[in-house]
């Protein structure tokens, strides 16, 4: 016993000296990259670091600004999560030998983050751009939820989110497993797992890039729980309309349909039915999805867009119900004018409830735009086009713009030659 005793003693002490050098060795990293931060224009502070005995690394109370971005994030702890006792020395381990470790999982606990912001958009799943314009669908003409309707639902300026990703590299670079987990407190939960058959010969990471060119979905999983958030959007909007919410779900589902057509879909019976099933009911569905055929990820850039969703087989399930296959097809996209300046600007701007004020755009020379790094602007250009977002870079011949698409947020480069018309918000 006495031997036993003495044994995890030696072991102890041995783990916590060499804990405390690879804890000197994260703060030599923090402090570096916060240096390097502030020279750009961000910053990074943090209050403490511990590597825990079970092999974690634990970074406690972050805030973060990012160069170039109008939002600080703020962050509970940020965790670096092994898989146990020797997991920091088995890191450090596989990373001088050039290899990826096992498994490995990075957690961001308490992010405090803006309602209604880009990240908040980005982490809370129905409040992408995309598919918030789904759900405001009949919601009395808008197409994303402002902040004072978010405020009229009852949730704060402000809400935490929790996430953690992580990896499993099985049978030395074979089988690759993802999973990743986002909880917005009072709103909701994702859960995203997929598997890959990436048939490397090794961990090692020249193997690995080898591979990942060859890299196949197998199956992807997503399942969403909701904690009041949708609920929450179809009384507002009932409210809003005048209607029962009776009333309101069918009045809804008529106009999502038809924002369906917008971005050139028709739900069939399955995806209708279930749909309907999670608005009188909003609690939990989820979609499966394996791929048609074999789907490796190198031909992704390959596929348009628009067909992307036809390259799954994908179930459906609402609160715990099989609802069967996935089920759409493709329609025509209504047409639309080209924009024109009035048009333009009577529609990025008076439609838009991301804006804070109501202070019309002033339109400035072309040249100017020099002077408005990280300034909301709308943009026309010589084909008849136009952008709208945020200045993210300048350069001597072109700015970027990172703006809002049916598909999402993207940064786009712009020519100053391509710009007939500008305007700052």
């Amino acid at each position: 016993m006495k031997r036993v005793l003495a044994g995890v003693v030696v072991i102890g002490l041995a783990t916590t000296g060499a804990n405390y050098y690879y804890l000197h060795q994260v703060e030599k990293q923090l402090d570096s990259a916060a240096s390097m931060m502030r020279t750009m224009g961000g910053y990074l502070e943090y209050s403490d670091v511990a590597i825990t005995f079970g092999g974690d690394v634990e970074i406690d109370r972050v805030r973060l600004m990012v160069p170039g971005q109008a939002e600080s994030i703020s962050l509970d702890r940020v965790a670096l999560r092994t898989d146990g006792i020797f997991g920091i020395h088995k890191l450090a381990a596989d990373i001088r030998k050039k290899r990826l470790p096992e498994q490995l999982a990075l957690a961001l606990e308490g992010i405090t983050i803006p309602v209604g912001g880009d990240a908040y958009r980005q982490m809370n799943t129905l409040a992408s751009e995309m598919n918030e314009s789904l759900l405001t669908a009949g919601c009395g003409g808008r197409k994303l939820f402002s902040d004072g309707d978010i405020a009229a639902m009852g949730f704060g300026e402000l809400v935490k989110v929790d996430s953690i990703t992580e990896y499993r590299l099985m049978n030395e670079g074979q089988w690759l497993e993802l999973e990743g987990k986002t909880t917005v407190q009072g709103m909701n939960e994702v859960v995203i797992k997929a598997d890959f058959s990436l048939d490397a010969t090794s961990r090692d990471f020249m193997a690995l890039g080898a591979a990942a060119g060859n890299i196949r979905l197998n199956e992807m999983v997503v399942d969403y729980k909701d904690a009041g958030y949708v609920s929450s959007i179809l009384d507002f909007c009932a409210k809003e309309t005048g209607l029962s919410n009776k009333e309101y779900l069918a009045h809804h589902l008529a106009a999502w349909k038809e924002t369906l057509a917008e971005f050139g879909f028709a739900p069939g019976d399955n995806l209708l039915t279930g749909y309907s099933r999670f608005l009188e009911n909003p609690e939990h569905f989820r979609l499966s999805m394996k791929p048609a055929d074999d789907f490796s990820l190198s031909k992704l850039g390959e596929i348009a867009p628009e067909m992307l969703p036809y390259q799954f087989r994908t179930k459906l399930a609402v609160n715990g119900a099989e609802i069967g296959m996935l089920d759409f097809s493709s329609v025509a996209k209504p047409t639309e004018a080209p924009p024109t300046v009035a048009t333009s600007l009577i529609r990025n701007n008076s439609t838009d409830p991301r804006r804070r004020g109501d202070r019309p755009p002033t339109q400035i020379a072309v040249g100017e735009l020099r002077n408005h790094l990280n300034a909301e602007v709308l943009l026309l250009l010589t084909n008849g086009r136009s952008i709208e977002g945020r200045i993210t870079e300048l350069g001597a011949d072109q700015l970027q713009v990172h703006s809002y698409q049916p598909t999402g947020h993207m940064t786009i480069p712009v020519n100053f030659s391509q710009i007939s018309e500008a305007y700052v918000k």
